[in-house]
């Protein structure tokens, strides 16, 4: 499994979603060594943070996000040292989590996820993110030209609000997996926390249509308009 936010910040997604899967590991892993002297915890733990990849506009929370994955890493293991009765600590830190300081929109992910690289390795590359709240009446005109950049041909694609060009962009990167790497057969999914209005009015047209009809994209789960506290 590789996790990109696409919109990191601090690390806030990418740290969640790295303590959910270790603890899906290790309940797993208790289960299975139920009864069991357990001698090197090192050669059953598999996922680290070198599984996880952000991108952030802004170098500093860029550089705390790289940093705590490293500190999540560490309460990781000693809830592993906890459950499996053996002290464990990763020194050296040969692994970090790849969090890249850049404008999102002018990255190529699969690149930055080395997906051409280890083809061969994954089963499964997850985008996510909370891309920036900007609506289309705010953005600057270098935005107004990321989106339009995005979604090319498209009628009324000027309508759309900044967080619309994650979307299309992450379409692409999941078509182009589906279409370059049908031998290895990895699974993309994406899941994007969004501005409300491109689920309403006249944004509706150019990004469903663009998602659903020309990327060829489904939905697979949505949740309702809800206040971010």
């Amino acid at each position: 499994i590789r996790i990109l936010d696409s919109a990191c910040g601090s690390g806030n997604f990418l740290i969640l979603a790295y303590r959910e899967l270790r603890r899906l590991e290790l309940d797993a892993l208790v289960e299975q060594k139920k009864g069991q002297q357990v001698l090197d915890i090192s050669q059953l733990l598999r996922v680290n943070v070198g599984q996880f990849y952000g991108i952030e506009y802004d170098e500093f929370p860029s550089q705390i996000a790289r940093v705590a994955m490293w500190l999540t890493d560490h309460q990781m293991n000693l809830e592993a040292s906890h459950q499996l009765g053996q002290n464990f600590i990763h020194l050296p830190l040969k692994k970090a989590a790849h969090i890249l300081h850049g404008d999102a929109l002018e990255t190529d992910w699969l690149a930055h996820l080395q997906v051409e690289k280890d083809a061969g390795e994954l089963a499964h590359v997850n985008i996510v993110g909370n891309p920036p709240f900007i609506g289309s009446s705010l953005v600057t005109p270098a935005q107004k030209q990321q989106i339009l950049k995005e979604f090319e041909g498209v009628s009324e694609a000027g309508k759309l609000d900044y967080v619309a060009a994650w979307y299309a962009k992450a379409a692409k990167a999941m078509n182009k997996v589906a279409n370059q790497y049908t031998a290895e057969g990895i699974k993309t999914k994406a899941a994007l926390v969004s501005t409300n209005s491109i689920c309403q009015g006249e944004q509706v047209a150019p990004l469903w249509e663009t998602i659903l009809h020309t990327h060829k994209q489904a939905i697979t789960a949505a949740h309702q308009t809800f206040k971010w506290s």
